[in-house]
């Protein structure tokens, strides 16, 4: 993932606040050895995802945190659970 995108995602405090429960799991950090697209891995991939899921429901005046926890929880199981190509890194 470019740096700046790590560097935008991690200043948003409300957003790390929500996922930090999830992404410091000893199996969600697993995920780190797997390529998910090309040279990104399935814990980046997620991530990313992750946060654009919270921008859009948080921007739409959604229940931000139910929908993206649950949102974020899917995409991690079925990264880690339901043999998506992925390959070790």
């Amino acid at each position: 993932m470019e740096q700046y995108k790590k560097d935008i995602i991690s200043q948003n405090k409300e957003f790390q606040d929500i996922i930090y429960p999830l992404i410091t799991n000893d199996t969600v950090q697993q995920m780190k050895n797997f390529k998910q697209h090309y040279e990104t891995t399935c814990f980046e991939h997620c991530y990313t995802a992750a946060y654009h899921c919270y921008c859009i429901c948080k921007k739409l005046n959604l229940d931000y945190k139910s929908v993206f926890i649950s949102l974020l929880a899917s995409r991690i199981s079925s990264s880690l659970f339901c043999g998506l190509k992925i390959t070790s890194v």
